[in-house]
């Protein structure tokens, strides 16, 4: 098995150029999930009247031996202030940024706060593209260290431990611009995929007779987005997706090929919220209350919280927020489903543990439930086709 694993194409062979995510060592300063919230607290930062120490103290900001509070101020004080104007001019440098599943937040995205931006990689992703988040290690065995983005993102995505930190590959990097804003190149725009792999592919699949046009960078992108969340894959090479990058086995079955892309692409556009089907919600969230997130809990329908299941009833668990309010029908597939070492449903919620649900959020975490649950339902066709994929192999 390792033999043949190891005749798949790695995923940093695939996309070549690739890197960590973002790690700003300040998140709880450089980061929100309002954006108002964020601006106002960095224009605070900039504040020439307040001072340095009460900047430190009110955001815990300490100075390290490559990081000074003092020196920081003055340089961003410049940047976004000037000499004569007297509002921050800080909106160029908000970005969204995926921070962890389903979870868009907001970064002040400057060099000077941030300890590692990795801007050759995120420049890319401030544009328009699309991204595979995954990991070259893992602290256990069970892979399902793979997510989707189409913003810059954090390093942190799939799992907080420090040997999982997730790495990012954009689908396209674009080629720089002069000072003047005009391109270098006709062409700015270009697929992160190796040559080579469009070459094995056009040419392997045309030996079947059933190749008209050449694979497109998108079709080659959600064919392995539909491999990684395969179960058989995951559960067959699970010894060797834990110590490095995943492997990607490539069919020469062109019809197969079609096929997995339609369902990674269908599976892309529901983690990134962007299916139409998400619209059709099961949970609810309909006891009045102050929508205050105190404490998050799973309470399944047979604890005695709820009348026990009927045959036939679609009634499942309940996840609270407090001691009266909760999102209802939560089956415990859907509460327990992890994306690397988050559990989806319990670190959305618990990154809002004192805060108070918008109707927006509250909508949004509804439909992270549906998410969920049409992702399980696609992994189930995935698999149908996967093995269709090992009897006709590419071998690099």
């Amino acid at each position: 098995m390792k033999k043949i694993y190891k005749n798949y194409f790695n995923i940093s062979y695939i996309f070549p150029v690739n890197s960590f995510g973002i790690e700003t060592s300040r998140d709880k300063f450089v980061i929100d999930i309002e954006k108002e919230v964020l601006k106002n607290r960095i224009t605070t930062f900039l504040e020439n009247k307040i001072s340095d120490e009460k900047i430190s103290e009110t955001f815990n900001l300490k100075d390290k031996p490559n990081w000074k509070l003092k020196k920081v101020r003055k340089i961003l004080r410049n940047e976004y202030i000037g000499a004569h104007n007297s509002v921050p001019d800080i909106k160029r440098s908000m970005h969204k940024i995926l921070y962890r599943p389903f979870d868009i937040q907001w970064i002040f995205y400057n060099d000077l706060v941030i300890e590692h931006p990795c801007k050759a990689i995120m420049n890319h992703m401030i544009e328009e593209n699309i991204a595979l988040l995954t990991c070259k290690q893992q602290n256990k065995f069970g892979f399902s260290h793979v997510f989707v983005s189409d913003n810059i993102s954090e390093s942190h995505v799939v799992s907080t431990k420090i040997k999982e930190i997730n790495h990012i590959f954009p689908l396209y990097f674009y080629r720089a611009k002069d000072n003047k804003g005009l391109f270098y190149f006709i062409d700015r725009k270009v697929p992160n995929i190796n040559p080579r792999i469009f070459e094995l592919l056009n040419v392997k699949m045309k030996l079947y007779g059933e190749v008209n046009s050449a694979c497109t960078p998108e079709q080659i992108f959600y064919y392995i987005y539909a491999v990684l969340h395969s179960n058989i894959y995951r559960k067959k090479y699970a010894n060797l997706l834990k110590n490095e990058f995943p492997c990607i086995p490539f069919t020469s079955n062109h019809i197969v090929f079609i096929k997995m892309g339609k369902l990674g692409q269908k599976l892309a556009d529901i983690h990134l919220m962007k299916s139409n089907q998400l619209d059709k919600t099961f949970s609810r969230f309909e006891v009045p209350g102050n929508n205050a997130v105190k404490k998050v809990e799973y309470i399944p329908v047979e604890a005695g919280f709820a009348p026990a299941k009927k045959k036939g009833s679609k009634e499942n668990g309940k996840v609270f927020i407090n001691k009266t309010q909760y999102f209802s029908n939560i089956d415990q597939d859907i509460w327990n489903f992890q994306i690397g070492d988050h559990k989806v449903m319990h670190i959305w919620l618990k990154n809002r543990k004192g805060r108070t649900l918008t109707s927006e959020q509250i909508k949004h975490y509804i439909k992270i439930a549906q998410a969920l649950k049409l992702t399980i339902n696609c992994q189930k066709k995935i698999d149908k086709l996967y093995p269709k994929i090992e009897k006709d192999l590419i071998i690099s």
